[in-house]
């Protein structure tokens, strides 16, 4: 006799508990923003910042994995951040 894992669907609810432990529904939040020059200025260096830094640790990976055949995980890399 197998046994079957039954899965509860908590789409209507917004949050329950299970053994203290509570589960939230993700949204997707979208805002539509009307920055000036200078804010503008800004979000774009803050994204370029972003993708330089995910470009970084990407680079990381694969000089890690290609050296030791071994992969690091994210949590790996996060730790050595400043």
């Amino acid at each position: 006799m197998r046994l079957r894992a039954r899965r509860v669907d908590v789409r209507p609810y917004r949050w329950f508990s299970c053994a203290s432990l509570a589960v939230m529904e993700r949204r997707k939040v979208t805002f539509k923003l009307y920055p000036n020059a200078r804010e503008a200025e800004r979000l774009t260096s803050w994204i370029r910042l972003h993708g330089e830094l995910y470009n970084a640790a990407l680079e990381e990976r694969i000089d890690a994995y290609r050296k030791a055949g071994k992969s690091s995980s994210y949590y790996d890399q996060q730790n050595t951040l400043p």
